[in-house]
């Protein structure tokens, strides 16, 4: 392993006085080719993302139809790597990998981002922080660290302190499906939105403070330093009928939605109708190669509506010419299995089950997301329900 360049200490030491924060010295630097950066960070990704969330999340999109059934996952993103990425901080061992082709302009440029991460992780853990915790609040707190360090260059940038010859990384790299290229794009768009907002009411001290105590969604963090409006934890979903299911889950947010909904919407109307998120949770249910799920998403009436129609559209769910209790507008998923929707009040509910035939897939996702209650409350506000099924 290389010992840090002298080149690196300067830069260090610019970046510690500008940021305030100290680190006596500049962590190791190894300089690799990019096909060996690629693995190396794809090794991090693995170690740092829970499984039953990258499954959650897989399962999801699979489900939207926003990827293809069979989609494989790992070689777009090694192949998105190899176009872009150009460096990384390895917390674990306190590490940057680098692309040894970089040129010197922008060799310094991608440091300087790269020693805010290690200033944040020596501070404020910020690499253990990643890997714990929903993939809501790790998305919140990914988007303040990588706005920090794109800050940071920008204000070296200002000051003269970085060479100017150095073009910016193409940060899109056509390769993955567009909701997993605006998903990666979020964090640096909305991180640098916020953690300049901060910064020019409070400097680098109410920066840090967002580190020491971070917002605990994406949905706080977006409308920081305001009080959010109001949220729900929801509960997981039961389990599909039968014995045997193993049940993971996860909630996505404010940002993952806004993603989701830019698929069909402009960007600016999909910031207006996840505005309105006040909580969501994605309940995953598999037994063998079988999967069902159940992605949850509650908000206030206008976006709930709004956003049903959104979806329904998107999805290709017609409506229903009469409301039935227990019913759910259903059609065959292209993948196999059959993919649903219901509204519940302020609640809109996204099911998707596979390996069942669609019109008896329909029927139990119906069954399912809906049975009956029976009690004063489901009686006196059965809400809309509605079925379209397969012909």
């Amino acid at each position: 392993m290389a010992a840090p360049s002298r080149g690196l200490e300067s830069l260090l030491a610019v970046v510690t006085r500008t940021r305030g924060l100290p680190l006596e010295q500049p962590p190791p630097l190894v300089a690799v080719p990019r096909a060996e950066l690629v693995e190396h960070a794809l090794a991090w990704l693995d170690a740092h993302t829970p499984e039953p969330t990258r499954r959650a999340e897989q399962a999801l999109l699979t489900a939207l139809e926003l990827v293809p059934a069979g989609f494989d996952w790992r070689a777009a993103l090694s192949q998105t790597l190899r176009l872009r990425l150009l460096a990384f901080y390895d917390s674990d061992s306190g590490t940057i990998w680098l692309d040894a082709g970089l040129a010197p302009a922008a060799r310094r440029r991608t440091l300087a981002h790269e020693l805010v991460h290690a200033l944040a992780d020596r501070h404020y853990a910020l690499g253990a922080r990643l890997g714990a915790g929903e993939a809501d609040a790790r998305a919140a707190l990914l988007s303040i660290a990588e706005g920090d360090a794109t800050l940071l260059v920008e204000r070296l940038d200002a000051a003269g302190l970085l060479p100017r010859d150095a073009a910016a990384p193409e940060l899109a790299s056509g390769v993955l499906p567009g909701v997993l290229e605006r998903s990666l794009l979020a964090t640096y768009v909305d991180g640098l939105a916020v953690v300049r907002r901060v910064f020019e009411g409070g400097g680098w001290a109410d920066v840090n403070a967002l580190y020491a105590a971070p917002p605990a969604s994406t949905h706080a963090l977006l409308d920081f330093p305001h009080t959010a409006s109001p949220t729900r934890t929801l509960e997981p979903f039961e389990p599909p009928p039968g014995t045997g299911w193993l049940a993971s889950g996860a909630t996505f947010g404010e940002q993952a939605l806004r993603v989701i909904l830019e698929e069909w919407l402009s960007p600016q109307r999909a910031f207006e109708l996840a505005r309105g998120w006040q909580g969501d949770r994605l309940s995953l249910f598999e037994r063998g190669a079988q999967r069902a799920l159940v992605w949850e998403i509650r908000a206030t009436d206008d976006v709930a509506q709004a956003a049903e129609d959104v979806l329904r559209e998107g999805l290709g769910l017609a409506r229903a010419a009469s409301r039935r209790a227990s019913a759910t507008s259903c059609r065959a998923h292209q993948g196999g299995g059959v993919v649903g929707l219901w509204r519940r009040g302020q609640s809109l509910l996204i099911g998707a089950w596979g390996d069942v035939p669609a019109r008896d897939g329909c029927a139990l996702l119906a069954d399912w997301m809906n049975p009956p209650r029976g009690d004063a409350a489901e009686a006196t506000d059965p809400g809309p329900r509605r079925l379209i099924g397969p012909d």
